[in-house]
């Protein structure tokens, strides 16, 4: 993913056998490792050339956390009526292909690091579950962060911030949604029938 005004780039490795790593490329010219390196660890099987500098991933995971990192890119808010709150502009959101678990990264004082827990998170350091079979993600006009999976049928779903519209109704649905595929999700993937609070939900695309 291409950092949308520094044009920075950020990439999420899929590890070979037991590392999920994110690295971050402000330029050209870097050097993460491979075949010599996985994550933050020498590779056993490779002899290290001498005198060889390594940029290291700003993030890595073992394969007992991360099994297949997925990039979702650096959250920018837009005005969009769905946008999240302020403290999330700039957060670099991941997700792993198999687990379905949605985390982000903020930058504090140059290292990216997960920030404190917001209420109604998943865990300490998964925002968001229920995120299986998602292989990309959008920023949208609306300010919500959209996603596609692509299992099955396939679908198409974003995720919305509900701020000071308590008394509106959700924004709507395709007329063809089944009611299962209409309802709203909370950060912990529990169904919400009428998503009146504050907050942020998840919901197949309308």
């Amino acid at each position: 993913n291409v950092h949308p005004t520094t044009g920075d780039l950020f990439i999420a490795d899929v590890g070979q056998v037991e590392w999920e790593e994110i690295d971050h490329a402000p330029t050209g010219g870097l050097n993460f490792g491979w075949p010599w390196r996985g994550g933050p660890v020498a590779r056993g099987a490779c002899t290290v050339p001498a005198d060889t500098a390594y940029d290291e991933p700003i993030q890595a995971f073992d394969h007992g956390e991360m099994t297949c990192i997925m990039s979702a890119g650096i959250y920018t808010r837009n005005g969009g009526r769905y946008q999240f709150p302020p403290e999330y502009d700039g957060d670099y959101f991941f997700s792993d292909y198999i687990t379905g678990h949605l985390m982000r990264l903020r930058n504090i004082g140059g290292v990216w690091t997960f920030p404190p827990a917001v209420v109604g998170q998943h865990s300490p350091r998964v925002w968001a579950a229920g995120f299986q079979a998602v292989p990309d993600y959008a920023m949208g006009p609306d300010g919500a962060l959209w996603y596609c999976r692509n299992y099955t049928e396939g679908e198409i779903r974003r995720i919305v911030y509900f701020f000071g519209i308590e008394e509106e109704e959700p924004p709507p649905e395709p007329d063809a949604t089944p009611a299962d595929d209409a309802a709203y999700y909370d950060l912990q993937g529990r169904r919400v029938d009428n998503p009146k609070q504050n907050g942020l939900y998840f919901t197949r695309a309308g």
